[in-house]
């Protein structure tokens, strides 16, 4: 797993980015489960971490666009 990320939002905890795998881990406040989003670029996940919001970012750009499991 990647370092993880603290973030300022009110629906995200944490986030990380795996280089090799192109995945994308996000922890949401609801939940210690960990969702790990698949080939995601890691352009995608820079403009993350400069969105004005974590929370809507991940649900425009993240939840719909790649697939993903749980940790």
């Amino acid at each position: 797993m990647p370092k993880m990320i603290a973030v300022s939002s009110t629906s995200v905890q944490r986030v990380g980015y795996a280089t090799a795998e192109r995945e994308l881990h996000v922890q949401f406040k609801s939940s210690d489960t960990i969702y790990i989003y698949e080939g995601v670029p890691r352009a995608i996940f820079e403009q993350l971490l400069a969105a004005p919001s974590i929370g809507t970012f991940v649900n425009q750009q993240i939840k719909d666009a790649y697939a993903f499991h749980t940790q």
